[in-house]
């Protein structure tokens, strides 16, 4: 018998026992509900509960604060403060002096950053805006390649603004030690094979094989849809006849 059907049998039951008067005391189970527990019953929450975690963390000096390897923002005013942590199983909420200040949606990505545009410094904003435009200009004299390499590190969002500028800065320097034409073979063969870590564009280099040509874009060939050698389901339906009428 499935639960419903059981719910069903017992209800009428159930109502029944609920109403049956007592034996030694007045009244029933349900105006005893009615007297004494109704009036003291609350609305149920708007949201159904949800498990916290609960921790202590300091905002660091870029004002994110990691929590298991990936790094969310919280208003710059808070760097150095103390704050309570709540994790969630969807959501990070922080709080400081028990007064929320900042929530994010869990990310499970290790070393990358969540950051809110109202958290940063207006002067960091400046800055930052200054030092994308001194990058992109100084990659636009080494080459396209570098150029377009950089305006994809740059356009990562899930990447800290400070360590995007560092992997630029990093990767621009290189120049200085294996020229700006090896650098922009180097970076374009970044580009080809999805490489935007200083790691890679350094290891490209110290191999050489940024000396070696990239290798081709496979083209899918598609088949012609009518050709001497291609019979179609047609000429086996045929074949098929014939075989019966003999």
């Amino acid at each position: 018998m499935a639960i419903q059907e059981l719910n069903d049998s017992i209800r009428p039951l159930l109502k029944d026992l609920n109403e049956r008067a007592f034996q030694k005391l007045p009244g029933t189970r349900y105006s005893q509900y009615l007297e004494l527990d109704k009036p003291c019953l609350k609305e149920l929450p708007a949201s159904p509960y949800q498990f916290a975690h609960w921790k202590k963390a300091t905002v660091g000096h870029n004002y994110h604060i990691n929590i298991q390897g990936h790094y969310y923002s919280i208003q710059y005013q808070y760097i150095k403060k103390r704050v309570d942590v709540r994790l969630r199983e969807k959501t990070i909420e922080f709080f400081y002096k028990g007064k929320l200040i900042a929530s994010h949606l869990r990310s499970a990505q290790q070393g990358l950053y969540t950051t809110l545009d109202t958290h940063r410094p207006k002067a960091h904003s400046i800055y930052t805006k200054c030092t994308s435009e001194n990058l992109l200009q100084e990659a636009g004299t080494i080459g396209e390649g570098a150029l377009k390499w950089v305006e994809k590190v740059l356009a990562d969002k899930n990447m800290h603004l400070s360590q995007k500028e560092r992997v630029c800065s990093g990767v621009l320097r290189l120049s200085k030690t294996h020229t700006p034409e090896r650098l922009e073979m180097a970076l374009k063969r970044g580009l080809h094979f999805n490489l935007f870590k200083y790691k890679s564009i350094k290891s490209i280099l110290k191999n050489n094989l940024d000396k070696q040509p990239l290798p081709e874009k496979i083209i899918p060939v598609s088949l012609p849809q009518q050709h001497e050698n291609i019979r179609g389901a047609d000429y086996y339906n045929n074949q098929k006849q014939g075989e019966r009428q003999c």
